[in-house]
């Protein structure tokens, strides 16, 4: 059984790496020392997701909808799942992105 954690401080930092990860790939110039270091953690955490679970994540945080960020329901809806199956899909994801990221974190330091 998942339990179900809406950005807790377990998922805060995956958060908020992958809703800047567009900004991270595209804007590449742009990229301050944190900016860069905080890429660099988050591309080394998805390394370590499965294939599945990459494709998952790009298709919530990499693509728009007139410019705003897909939201569950609809992405829930182009895969026909229930909004809180999917809700508790893409949770348990940024949970196992966390522990990467903590990972990474931990031997950067």
């Amino acid at each position: 059984m998942i339990k179900l954690i809406y950005y807790s401080t377990e998922t805060r930092k995956a958060n908020y790496l992958l809703r800047k990860w567009k900004f991270y790939l595209n804007c590449e110039n742009k990229l301050n020392e944190t900016h860069q270091k905080n890429k660099a953690l988050l591309l080394e955490g998805l390394k370590k997701l499965s294939k599945e679970e990459k494709e998952f994540l790009a298709e919530k945080y990499l693509n728009r909808i007139g410019g705003q960020p897909i939201t569950d329901q609809v992405l829930s809806e182009r895969k026909g799942m229930k909004k809180e199956a999917y809700k508790k899909k893409r949770v348990a994801v940024e949970l196992k992105l966390s522990k990467f990221i903590e990972l990474e974190t931990h031997e950067l330091s």
